[in-house]
């Protein structure tokens, strides 16, 4: 049993064949959301049906995700995640801190 389908699996081939090696084993998939039973012929149509819809979406948000982190890059933003040493994040961007820079500057200094 899940709620949503797209948690079930990462793509339509890795649900169908999940699914396909449950039911050789007389387990069936109930996903809560839609009310979908494997079980029956009418819910493994759509949960093939649905299983593509949410490969291509997850595909969407991944591009649409990588683009955002581009666009910030491009602009000289910081793209997340915690600030390497020597540098703070404000308003989106990494300053300098100048008295770690000192420690930086002195470890690529070293032999």
């Amino acid at each position: 049993m899940v709620f949503k389908l797209s948690r079930f699996g990462r793509n339509a081939a890795d649900i169908l064949s999940t699914l396909q090696r449950m039911q050789d084993h007389g387990v069936n998939l109930i996903c809560v959301e839609y009310g979908i039973d494997s079980s029956k012929d009418s819910g493994k149509l759509v949960i093939s049906v649905l299983a593509a819809v949410s490969e291509i979406e997850r595909e969407n948000i991944l591009n649409q995700t990588m683009a955002g982190r581009r666009e910030k890059a491009r602009q000289g933003k910081w793209n997340g995640g915690q600030a390497p040493y020597g540098y703070v994040i404000e308003h989106g961007e990494l300053k300098v801190v100048p008295e770690a820079a000192k420690h930086v500057k002195m470890i690529y200094q070293m032999p």
